[in-house]
């Protein structure tokens, strides 16, 4: 399973004395599961004529019907898995239009030690009424792939203590420009000490943010393989080689690292000055402009296809990025 390889890669695993308690890093790795992950994806709404988008008329602008109920379900999932969890609602104003009715949720598994890892994804996909998906399924592998990822971490981590406090976003509003997470990064962290509380939170205790965005296809002629993308040129980062490393170890993932990756919501981040990487499928193609050859057959199609065609575990392996992140945190007292 392609996803499974990618959710192991991403090493976030901060638990609190795992050796003391005869817990290894792989036992938590084995709890990932491509049933309970294809559950997750078929019940984010992505279907052919679903979306999660917003209306496309006059503003203000709002959710479809699906994008609440997807928001919903994300809420309602954390929780009951014993998540801190909140929705965080706000707005924003996007090429002429306003947009209402925005909601990021965050789930909080607090550690000891002050520091934090965030993964995230973000929920939200383009609008039914945009011609070159309409028809198909907008949001099927962007981004339903990637929030079950991220729900299938919860599910695998809920009953561990963590050293450091993980956090799980699903953001809205990635597609009008990152909104989502630029409204997290302004009004849930802060550089000032006295501003903090028990939802603000010190940047410099942010040990990086992980943005999953699309993880759900493999090309069958090509290696496992997922791209690690940052902003700047940043190879030698700790979060870069942690992630490698991670996948490595846990995974027979290939990760290839490059950068000049600006269109996710690891953006904001990099410019708030946190460490921040995005993890995507290596087989991603620009699903308007690049030529057949390069195209991913199943980028905005219906969930049945996606499944049976690339989240096959005939044709993947441990993947799902969100998990190995939680090997990533993993620090020595």
């Amino acid at each position: 399973m392609f996803w499974k390889r990618t959710l192991l890669s991403l090493g976030l695993f901060g638990c609190t004395g795992l050796a003391c308690l005869g817990i290894s890093i792989s036992d938590i790795v084995g709890e990932v599961s491509e049933g309970s992950y294809s559950n997750f994806h078929v019940n984010l709404f992505v279907e052919e004529g679903d979306s999660r988008g917003f209306t496309d008329g006059p503003s203000p602008r709002t959710p479809l019907p699906q994008h609440d109920l997807a928001r919903d379900y994300i809420f309602n999932t954390f929780q009951a898995m014993g998540f801190e969890t909140y929705l965080a609602p706000f707005t924003f104003n996007y090429s002429g239009h306003s947009y209402s009715g925005c909601n990021n949720i965050i789930a909080i598994k607090r550690g000891t030690s002050g520091f934090i890892h965030i993964i995230g994804a973000h929920y939200d996909s383009v609008d039914s009424g945009q011609s070159d998906v309409t028809g198909v399924c907008p949001g099927a592998d962007d981004n339903a792939s990637g929030v079950a990822g991220i729900l299938e971490t919860a599910r695998a981590i809920q009953h561990y203590t963590f050293r450091d406090t993980i956090m799980l976003i699903a953001f809205d509003g990635e597609e009008k420009g990152f909104f989502g997470s630029k409204h997290f990064v302004n009004n849930w962290t802060t550089t000032q000490t006295g501003q903090t509380n028990a939802t603000r939170f010190l940047r410099a205790n942010i040990k990086g943010m992980i943005s999953v965005d699309m993880i759900g296809y493999d090309d069958p002629a090509t290696a496992y393989n997922v791209i690690l993308g940052t902003v700047n040129y940043d190879k030698n980062s700790p979060l870069v080689t942690s992630l490698e490393s991670a996948g490595g170890s846990y995974t027979g993932l290939d990760t290839s690292y490059s950068y000049q990756w600006t269109e996710s919501d690891h953006k904001p981040f990099d410019d708030a000055g946190i460490e921040s990487i995005l993890v995507i499928e290596g087989d991603y193609y620009d699903y308007r402009n690049d030529p057949p050859q390069y195209q991913n057959p199943y980028y905005h199609t219906p969930t049945t296809t996606l499944i049976s065609r690339t989240i096959s575990p005939m044709r993947m392996q441990l993947m799902s990025p969100g998990y190995s992140s939680v090997i990533w945190s993993i620090r020595p007292w």
